[in-house]
C-alpha cells in the first residue's frame, strides 16, 4: 500500500486526499509512459481512469510497439512534465480537503445553533406556561437562509439579549475592524489628553 498511517481514518484521508508517492523517486528506472498509465489508473475521479482493462491493456500494447531507444531528452521533458501535472494534482487535491473540513465545519455549527435555539425555546416556553401571559419572546432570525449568520433574540419583561452567530471566516475579519476602532480611540484620547 503506497499509504500508511496508525489509523484506518489516516490510510482514508490519505487515499481520498494525497496523490500516490512519486514512482520515479522509487524507481528511477520505470519509462515515464508506465507512470503515465499507473497515474491514469489510480486517478482519484474515476471518469479520469481508464474505462477497462482493454483500454490499459491497449495503453501497454502502444508502448510495447514504440522503439525501444528513447532520447534521454524527451524522457526527461516528459518526467518533468508528469512531476508538474502530479504536483496540480496535489494541490487540487488539498484544496478539495480544506472544502470538505470547512463544509463539515459549517454542519456542526448549523446544527449546534439549531439545539441551542430548542434550548432556549424550551426555557421559554416552560416560563410563559408559569405564567398568564407571554412575557418570554424568542425570535430567530437567519440572514439570507445562512444559520451560521443568524441570531436569536431573548425578550423578557422589558429586557432584551441578542445573540448573534457569524460564519467562521467573518470572525477575523470583525477582529480586526474592533482592534482598528480601539486603536483609532485611543489615539484620539491620547491626541487630546483624555487618557
Amino acid at each position: 500500500m503506497p499509504f500508511k498511517g496508525p489509523a484506518e481514518s489516516d490510510f482514508k484521508e490519505q487515499h481520498l486526499f494525497s496523490g500516490l508517492p512519486q514512482i520515479l523517486d522509487i524507481r528511477s528506472e520505470i519509462p515515464i509512459t508506465v507512470i503515465e498509465i499507473i497515474r491514469k489508473m489510480t486517478n482519484k475521479r474515476p471518469s479520469d481512469r481508464y474505462s477497462s482493462v482493454e483500454e490499459v491493456i491497449a495503453a501497454f500494447d502502444k508502448i510495447l510497439e514504440q522503439p525501444a531507444t528513447k532520447s534521454l531528452d524527451v524522457s526527461s521533458l516528459l518526467t518533468k512534465v508528469h512531476k508538474k501535472i502530479s504536483a496540480a494534482a496535489e494541490a487540487e487535491l488539498k484544496e478539495k480537503q480544506a472544502r470538505e473540513v470547512y463544509n463539515e465545519k459549517q454542519k456542526v455549527l448549523n446544527y449546534s445553533i439549531h439545539q441551542l435555539f430548542i434550548k432556549f425555546s424550551t426555557v421559554a416556553d416552560a416560563i410563559n406556561n408559569l405564567s398568564d401571559s407571554n412575557q418570554v419572546i424568542l425570535k430567530k432570525s437567519i440572514a439570507a437562509g445562512n444559520a451560521s449568520a443568524s441570531s436569536l433574540s431573548l425578550s423578557f419583561m422589558g429586557k432584551s439579549i441578542r445573540v448573534s452567530f457569524y460564519n467562521q471566516d467573518i470572525i477575523p475579519n470583525y477582529i480586526k475592524e474592533r482592534e482598528e476602532k480601539y486603536y483609532r480611540t485611543s489615539s484620539k484620547h491620547l491626541w487630546h489628553g483624555t487618557g
